[in-house]
C-alpha cells in the first residue's frame, strides 16, 4: 500500500463501496474532522484518484467520487491484502482458527458488553 496511506486507504474504501458521498457524510463516518477529510480528499484529487461533483440540483451540495483509475487502485489493493491473508491463513490450522475465533467472539462481547470502570 505504498501508494496511500492507511486514512486514504479507509477513505477509497468507503468511497468505492458507498458510491457518491459528501465530505460531511465522509467526515461523519471516519469519525474525524470535517477539515481533516477536505486535507485527505485533496492530496487523492491530486493522485487523480478521487474527483468532486457539484449536484446540479442543489449546486452547494458537491459530492466526493472514485475516478476510474481510483477504483483500479482500489480493487488492486484489495487483491493485494487478500492475497496476503489468504498466505496467513494458509499456514493456520483449523483447529487453531477455531480457538482462534472463539477467543475473538469473547473479546467482541466483552467490548460490546463494557460499561466503564467498576466503582
Amino acid at each position: 500500500m505504498e501508494e496511500l496511506s492507511l486514512e486514504q486507504f479507509s477513505l477509497v474504501r468507503m468511497l468505492y463501496l458507498q458510491g457518491p458521498i459528501r465530505s460531511s457524510e465522509l467526515a461523519e463516518k471516519q469519525l474525524v474532522h470535517k477539515s481533516a477529510i477536505s486535507a485527505r480528499v485533496e492530496k487523492l484529487v491530486k493522485k487523480g484518484l478521487v474527483e468532486r461533483e457539484r449536484d446540479e440540483e442543489d449546486r452547494r451540495n458537491v459530492f466526493l467520487t472514485l475516478t476510474k483509475e481510483g477504483r483500479m487502485v482500489y480493487e488492486e489493493l484489495e487483491k493485494n491484502i487478500n492475497r496476503f491473508v489468504e498466505s496467513i491463513l494458509h499456514d493456520i490450522s483449523e483447529a487453531e482458527m477455531e480457538s482462534f475465533l472463539n477467543v475473538y467472539e469473547k473479546i467482541a462481547t466483552y467490548i460490546e458488553n463494557y460499561e466503564g470502570e467498576e466503582k
